[in-house]
C-alpha cells in the first residue's frame, strides 16, 4: 500500500528553466507553461545523458523504505518515451547520447528483487504530436485526428510496454480530457487482453478502470468504498 512514483523525462534535464527563466511549480509541465515549440523542446534530447542511472539502487531504495511497487513515467505529456520504442523515434534510445533503455533495466532489477513495476502513460495529452491533445501553441485545435494519434503512437507504445517488459503490475493513465468512452474502453480492454493481471487506474477516463486514483494530494475525510489511491505529489509544496 506504499509505492514509489517516479517522474523522469526531458523535463528533468531542464529543471524548470527555459531560456534563462525559471517556471516554478509543476516541472514536468514546463513545455506547456513556457509554450515551447515542439521542435525546440525536442533538441533537449541531445544533452540528456543520465549515465549515473543505476536501476538496482533505485529498487533497493524503494524496498528499504517499505515500498511494494514502483511506478515510472514511460511517456509523460511531453511525448518523449523513456524506453526503446519502434512506434516513435522520439525516445531515449534513438535520440539521446544515453542510448540505453532505463525501463528495461528497471524491469530486470525489479524482477530480480521481487518488486512490482508499473508504467505511467499519458494516453490523451502529447505536446509533441499534432493529432494528440494539448499543444495549442504549435497547432490549432481544428483538424486534429485523435484516432490517428491513438492508432499510430499511443496504442503501439502501450503494447510495447505490455509485451516487452515482463509482467506489469499496472498501467497508470492520466488526464483523460476529451477521450471518448469507446476509446477509454478500447485501451482498458487491450491492457487486460495482453496482461490480465495488469491493473488500470481510473484516470483512463469515463468511469472505467480497476481502481480509483484520487486527485493529487487528495485524502478523503471519511472511509470510502472500493480500491483507491492518492498520489502524494511534491508539486507546489
Amino acid at each position: 500500500r506504499f509505492a514509489m512514483f517516479i517522474h523522469w523525462g526531458l523535463y528533468s534535464e531542464l529543471g524548470g528553466e527555459w531560456n534563462g527563466k525559471t517556471y516554478y511549480g509543476i516541472a514536468e509541465w514546463l513545455m506547456n507553461r513556457a509554450q515551447i515549440p515542439a521542435a525546440e523542446y525536442a533538441k533537449t534530447a541531445a544533452q540528456f545523458n543520465p549515465t549515473n542511472f543505476n536501476a538496482r539502487e533505485w529498487v533497493e531504495l524503494a524496498q528499504a523504505a517499505g515500498m511494494r511497487h514502483m511506478m515510472i513515467t514511460a511517456k509523460h505529456h511531453e511525448g518523449f518515451a523513456m524506453f526503446n520504442s519502434a512506434a516513435s523515434p522520439f525516445n531515449i534510445v534513438t535520440v539521446t547520447p544515453f542510448k540505453r533503455d532505463p525501463l528495461k533495466e528497471l524491469a530486470e532489477a525489479c524482477r530480480a528483487k521481487g518488486e512490482r513495476l508499473g508504467f505511467y502513460y499519458s494516453q490523451t495529452v502529447d505536446w509533441h504530436e499534432r493529432d494528440a491533445v494539448g499543444n495549442t501553441w504549435d497547432w490549432p485545435e481544428d483538424g486534429r485526428d485523435f484516432q490517428h494519434y491513438l492508432q499510430t503512437k499511443a496504442i503501439p507504445q502501450i503494447e510495447e510496454l505490455l509485451r516487452g517488459y515482463g509482467p506489469i503490475a499496472g498501467i497508470w493513465f492520466d488526464t483523460p480530457g476529451p477521450i471518448t468512452p469507446e476509446e477509454s474502453k478500447m485501451l482498458v480492454d487491450r491492457v487486460h487482453q495482453l496482461q490480465p493481471q495488469c491493473l488500470v487506474n481510473s484516470r483512463i477516463g469515463n468511469n472505467l478502470g480497476d481502481y480509483d486514483t484520487l486527485g493529487d494530494q487528495e485524502i478523503p475525510p471519511l472511509p470510502r468504498p472500493g480500491l483507491w489511491e492518492t498520489p502524494d505529489t511534491h508539486n507546489d509544496t
